[in-house]
């Protein structure tokens, strides 16, 4: 057996993470192993590029904090997951997730799996700001990337001034 074992699948353990700035408006917490790359949002990707993680985001106006809730993301985004499967050649994985202020749903695609989350946070008593989860990772499902992006949209704070 030699220094080097190249039949050894690389396991990543996330039990250490950085604190990110997204748009100057919420900090998130990501895989430590994760890398920031340049795009047009943010981004990152392990070294051996097998899993890819973006966020985006968008303000809407409200009239009161509490006037925008889950039934508000589930209006948005539940009709975009079936548009997926019934337009774009996904595959749910059947774990849709709706908990109080997510929604949470995998599909096999050609040979990845992606991993989708929506939330919302109130910025301002005016401002509700909707964030877009996505873990793309070549291979099947594996739990405890459904349990990271749980993790990670649970730990999106507001940008302390």
């Amino acid at each position: 057996m030699g220094i080097f074992n190249f039949s050894k699948k690389e396991e990543l353990n996330y039990t250490d993470f950085n604190t990110m700035m997204i748009d100057n408006v919420y900090l998130i917490k990501i895989p430590k192993e994760w890398n920031k790359y340049e795009s047009d949002r943010f981004r990152a990707r392990t070294k051996n590029k097998k899993i890819d993680f973006s966020i985006t985001n968008y303000g809407k106006e409200i009239s009161t904090p509490d006037n925008f809730g889950i039934e508000d993301l589930k209006n948005q985004f539940l009709p975009l997951f079936d548009k997926f499967v019934n337009e774009g050649g996904y595959v749910s994985n059947k774990d849709l997730e709706i908990g109080e202020n997510f929604i949470y749903q995998s599909f096999k695609v050609g040979k990845e799996t992606q991993y989708y989350y929506y939330t919302s946070r109130v910025i301002k008593n005016d401002l509700r700001v909707v964030i877009a989860l996505i873990i793309r990772q070549i291979g099947k499902l594996e739990p405890k990337h459904t349990e990271l992006i749980k993790d990670m949209g649970k730990s999106i704070t507001h940008k302390i001034a």
